[in-house]
């Protein structure tokens, strides 16, 4: 170790996960503890990624007081990663006006959406905070300036951007003090004072709003969903794995104008009201043309439901995907192997605790169903690849390579490098707190067992005396940002390579919000995280500048607006090239609590030609570009609404 430090090796980070503790009569106590050590040689500009599995034996205590203290300790499994170089990230500071009004953080906690769009049409995407009233200006080269978000002081909740009012503008549909409001789109890329946008109750905890044509006449409606937290009111999710007892979410109808009427009741969404949504999405997964419902929900997983293009319907949440159940919360979509078909990346929490606990076969016999479900509810991410029209989503070879990233909450699938494979980027960590204890076992042996749907004041005053102060105690904290590099595998599949310390975005602080975006025009997505830090309550924004070596080509589609044009958010986007066929799509609210811009970006290799570019819009209309120049960005604008169903 000295001959290492003297060499100029530090280990800058580290993460520690005991996923396996057995205890057999008579014989000792082992545990499996799996490492990850983040090392950087700042003298050889080398950075170097360290995983393995340490299988110890503990040594038998003297009484119950004394500390554990391992008898041996072996390591296995051990894999280096390495890499020479500057990294491929690099942070940007924040200078000059940018400093002035504190652009990148700190924010107060009461941050609630993270917006990203090209609000003016000049190829540069904007920083949308509505929480804090501003505007981020895009004024290209990575520099930003703040201005007011619209006329008057407005602090919105979850939000998301289109034109809802048919006028070609980009639109604000947003929560303000417990009431939908519309803050129109002006042509100077601002919004207007805010309106009221739907007779609806007091929304209490809004958390992801999302825009979809779900009737086919190229309205764009929108489906508003809460998130009810567990220990609140001294309530908790029941059952953990299947709860559907928080606050309704709301099917809203637009009347072309931006006004919007519920339309739930009927809808066939009903039966899954008071899921505690985290992300929710429009898009069509069966490949009918008509738009269908997505939804990542806390204690309960995901759902899938296939409209009809009327504004009905089913649930084929078991019929598309063979295990929805995980802690839902967020999802990204790609064509992650490039067959032409949409691809699903279903984000949960990886639990070390649960997988131990499993490992033990323990549990209260009273609850056995909570211990048949809790290796699905603690598997983590899952990977579903899609098949074609009218057929399910099958599980991803895979998909065990991308499971274990944490806690994990927004995530992007972009093409980092150009290669021409969708890759991966997930935000991780919970708590971060000054002591590394963890209450995620008090979680899983106690809270899961605690309390009902219903509010409860005396668990209420058991909770806010029990519960640990966040800022001492930590909860699956110090987890690291995960960038899976999407590669060729030997067996002729992919592989998914964690590169993210080797290319500079392996982070340990608590990450939520997630936008991937070309914020400088260069070609070479940038990245754009959220992070939460609750010992000193505040909220900071990191962007991350994408200088990927190497001479790559690509190709980017920006979707934009026109005056009573086809709707934006639905659309998919296929790149022609030979017999190859790849697709992405423009939809909102997947990653947690953020948008990604209407843009799609597509990396080429070292092949720079491309066939066409085919373009399906939200209510079905059809464009086409035909051998669309390589790296350089293209307006697309919505034709004229032609299609009524």
């Amino acid at each position: 170790m000295t001959a290492w430090k003297l060499a100029g090796y530090l280990v800058e980070q580290s993460e520690w996960h005991q996923p396996r503790f057995e205890h057999p009569p008579g014989k000792p106590a082992t545990s499996t503890i799996h490492m990850l050590l983040q090392v950087v040689n700042h003298r050889e500009r080398r950075r170097l990624t360290v995983r393995g599995s340490l299988d110890v034996v503990w040594r038998e205590p003297v009484d119950a007081t004394s500390p554990p203290t391992p008898e041996s300790v072996s390591v296995s499994g051990l894999d280096v990663m390495q890499r020479t170089g500057e990294p491929a990230f690099s942070e940007v500071e924040a200078t000059g006006e940018m400093a002035s009004h504190h652009v990148f953080g700190p924010y107060p906690l009461n941050i609630e959406s993270l917006l990203v769009y090209d609000l003016r049409g000049h190829g540069l995407p904007d920083i949308i905070l509505g929480s804090q009233g501003l505007i981020l200006r895009n004024q290209g080269g990575m520099r930003f300036s703040s201005e007011p978000l619209c006329p008057q002081p407005l602090a919105l909740e979850s939000g998301v951007i289109a034109d809802f009012n048919g006028d070609g503008l980009p639109d604000l549909l947003g929560v303000s003090e417990h009431k939908l409001v519309l803050l129109p789109g002006t042509a100077d890329g601002h919004f207007g004072p805010p309106q009221i946008a739907a007779s609806l109750p007091p929304i209490l905890h809004p958390q992801v709003i999302t825009a979809g044509d779900i009737r086919g006449d190229g309205q764009l409606d929108a489906l508003l969903a809460q998130y009810l937290g567990p220990y609140e009111n001294g309530q908790m999710p029941t059952p953990y794995y299947d709860a559907n007892d928080g606050d309704t979410f709301f099917l809203l109808r637009n009347d072309g104008h931006g006004q919007f009427t519920d339309a739930t009741p009927g809808s066939g969404l009903e039966i899954k009201q008071r899921r505690r949504v985290f992300a929710a999405s429009f898009l069509d997964l069966d490949g009918d043309g008509t738009m269908d419902l997505l939804l990542s929900s806390d204690f309960a997983g995901n759902d899938l439901f296939l409209g009809d293009g009327h504004g009905h319907f089913r649930d084929a949440t078991t019929t598309l995907i063979d295990e929805p159940h995980t802690f839902g919360m967020a999802h990204t979509i790609a064509d992650f192997d490039r067959d032409g078909h949409l691809d699903l990346y279903l984000v949960g929490m990886s639990s070390t605790t649960a997988r131990r606990l499993e490992a033990m076969h323990v549990g209260l016999p009273a609850f056995p169903a909570y211990q048949r479900e809790r290796p699905a509810m603690g598997y983590g991410n899952r990977m579903y690849l899609g098949q074609g029209p009218g057929k399910p989503f099958r599980l991803a070879p895979w998909s065990d390579q991308t499971a274990r990233t944490g806690w994990s909450w927004g995530c992007v699938s972009p093409d980092f490098d150009n290669d021409g494979w969708p890759d991966l980027f997930i935000a991780n960590g919970f708590v971060s707190a000054e002591s590394s204890q963890d209450y995620c076992t008090t979680f899983w042996r106690h809270d899961i067992y605690t309390g009902s749907s219903r509010p409860d004041p005396g668990l209420n005053m058991f909770f806010n005396r029990d519960l640990p102060d966040f800022t001492k105690v930590s909860w699956n904290g110090y987890e690291h940002k995960v960038l899976y590099l999407n590669e060729p595998a030997d067996d002729g599949g992919r592989a998914f390579i964690n590169v993210a310390h080797l290319m500079g975005v392996g982070c340990e602080y608590d990450g939520r919000a997630v936008v991937a975006a070309d914020f400088d025009g260069d070609g070479k997505v940038d990245l754009l995280v959220e992070e939460r830090d609750l010992r000193n309550h505040q909220v900071l924004l990191h962007l991350y500048r994408n200088l990927w070596p190497g001479d790559n080509h690509w190709i980017g589609i920006s979707l934009r607006e026109s005056e009573q044009g086809a709707p934006v958010p639905g659309s998919v986007v296929t790149l022609r090239r030979g017999a190859e066929r790849r697709v992405s799509c423009v939809i909102t609210g997947d990653s947690f609590k953020s948008q990604q811009p209407a843009m799609v970006h597509f990396g080429l290799g070292g092949d720079s030609q491309v066939d066409a570019i085919d373009i399906r819009w939200g209510n079905g209309q059809q464009s086409h570009i035909d051998h669309p120049a390589a790296d350089q960005l293209h307006a697309v604008v919505a034709p004229p609404i032609s299609i009524h169903r």
